[in-house]
């Protein structure tokens, strides 16, 4: 069963949101830590499967800038950071053809 832990901002604001299945971080269907600036802006967001930074059809870690452009992205399997380029390139191919 999926839990999610808010954390917010004394404005009021959400500050954090983390998912959870079975005490670890983990959702299917999203990232499953997402941190907001002040104003409610999207700021990062991580993909986690099973307690590890994971994601097969995209990066797994994402920072935008204020303007909600994209700022840095990091890929991720099983905690383990590619860096490798064609590595990403599979990824980013598995991410196109998933959108269909």
């Amino acid at each position: 069963m999926e839990e999610v832990s808010k954390l917010y901002y004394t404005n009021g604001n959400i500050m954090c949101e983390r998912y959870y299945i079975s005490n670890k971080l983990h959702r299917q269907n999203g990232p499953a830590v997402i941190y907001y600036d002040r104003n409610g802006k999207i700021e990062i967001e991580v993909y986690y499967k099973d307690d590890c930074r994971h994601r097969e059809n995209g990066p797994a870690a994402i920072w935008y800038y204020e303007s909600g452009k994209i700022s840095k992205i990091y890929y991720y399997i099983n905690d383990k950071e590619i860096i490798d380029e064609f590595q990403i390139m599979v990824i980013k191919g598995l991410e196109i053809e998933n959108s269909f």
